[in-house]
């Protein structure tokens, strides 16, 4: 799996368990990747 991927899983997970991802371990792609899905996740546009 590429970074996407990674940072996505990794939003969903922490979101499943009402947490938010720790950005400070991620790749800068991961990071950005996560965030969107977190935006997408919470019902941001």
């Amino acid at each position: 799996m590429g970074a996407y991927e990674n940072g996505v899983n990794k939003a969903n997970n922490a979101h499943k368990q009402g947490q938010t991802p720790d950005y400070n371990k991620m790749t800068p792609q991961e990071r950005d990747a996560a965030k969107a899905q977190m935006d997408k996740l919470q019902g941001k546009k």
